[in-house]
């Protein structure tokens, strides 16, 4: 595994625990696997993998054992290397992605987007930004993830996009070894344009380190500089097909 895979995912981990611990729940990390026994929250695995070798074992039937025993609607894996095939198991891939990794001093802008960023910094103003960046989902989904306690975590940054008094642009940002990450993004559009402008607020407004993440439509981020040092895949197994 290369450094840059490594910071990838630790960063992942890293993030998972900064939304699990308000929410109460543990996790436990081996040589192999990160995960938890417990239900998750939306768009969270149980088990992330910390070696392309691991295969499922007596925790994958415990997970499993959960979720058959207690009623989850679903759980899920985080596959950090995209070699898995769980099929057998009564799983669906969700989707394949590229892990990203941008060294700053590399960063290329490709514009402004137009929006005025702020960091989030009271629970109004957080609930706003859960609001818009789930515009298009599930209603209420934002609060069942992030916690208003993760407004203290000193790891941990919501970023807003304003256009006027409206938030509709935004990120996660998390921090880890020497790393920042960047998730759960959402903007007016696909442009790069607004990924650029949060990442010249991160690293004016946060600090100069460089970004790593995950991204479905890699091959749109290699203009501002990304690079991939590694494929991962989401598996799903739900109680109703």
């Amino acid at each position: 595994m290369t450094p840059f895979l490594q910071k990838c995912i630790n960063n992942n981990t890293s993030l998972y625990e900064a939304v699990f611990r308000p929410l109460g729940i543990g996790h436990i990390k081996t040589d192999s696997i990160w995960y938890t026994l417990q239900q998750t929250p939306p768009l969270h695995s149980n088990l992330i993998t910390l070696s392309p070798t691991w295969r499922p074992d007596r925790l994958f039937h415990d997970i499993n054992f959960g979720f058959i025993s207690t009623g989850w609607d679903r759980w899920s894996i985080k596959d950090s290397f995209g070699v898995l095939d769980l099929t057998g198991h009564r799983f669906f891939k969700l989707f394949d992605a590229k892990w990203t990794y941008l060294d700053i001093s590399k960063f290329t802008p490709a514009g402004s987007g137009g929006l005025k960023y702020k960091l989030v910094k009271t629970a109004e103003d957080l609930d706003k930004w859960r609001l818009a960046w789930n515009a298009n989902e599930q209603p209420g989904i934002g609060k069942s993830i992030f916690s208003d306690a993760m407004l203290n975590d000193p790891d941990v940054w919501f970023i807003a996009g304003y256009d006027g008094d409206s938030i509709v642009s935004g990120c996660l940002v998390n921090a880890s070894d020497d790393v920042l990450g960047i998730s759960n993004v959402f903007a007016p559009d696909d442009s790069v344009g607004y990924w650029s402008a949060m990442i010249e607020f991160i690293r004016s407004d946060i600090r100069s380190a460089d970004l790593v993440g995950y991204e479905r439509e890699f091959e749109k981020f290699e203009g501002l500089g990304f690079e991939s040092p590694g494929n991962l895949s989401v598996w799903v197994k739900r109680t109703h097909a």
